[in-house]
């Protein structure tokens, strides 16, 4: 596994990339191009923007709202994890 850049979330890039899956692809390209996932550099609010066609403001809103569901996805697969005793 890779290590990589812990974003505001505490989540790694691999995590994002691992669970993409769960978004939409609006959503997915969007963490992709901010975060530098697969094979993509790291990209500002405003260069996303740009290519998409919508605001600085809106991606960032994207954005958060995407994280939020891997947070939310992840937490899941935790409690799943998690043995409870007898």
């Amino acid at each position: 596994m890779k290590i990589g850049y812990m974003n505001s979330k505490g989540l790694s890039n691999q995590q994002i990339e691992d669970n993409l899956d769960i978004l939409s692809r609006k959503e997915g390209k969007i963490l992709k191009l901010r975060f530098g996932i697969k094979g993509n550099s790291p990209h500002t609010l405003k260069s996303i923007g740009g290519k998409l066609h919508i605001s600085r403001q809106r991606v960032y809103q994207i954005k958060k709202e995407s994280m939020d569901k891997i947070a939310i996805q992840l937490t899941k697969k935790e409690k799943k994890l998690i043995i409870k005793p007898k």
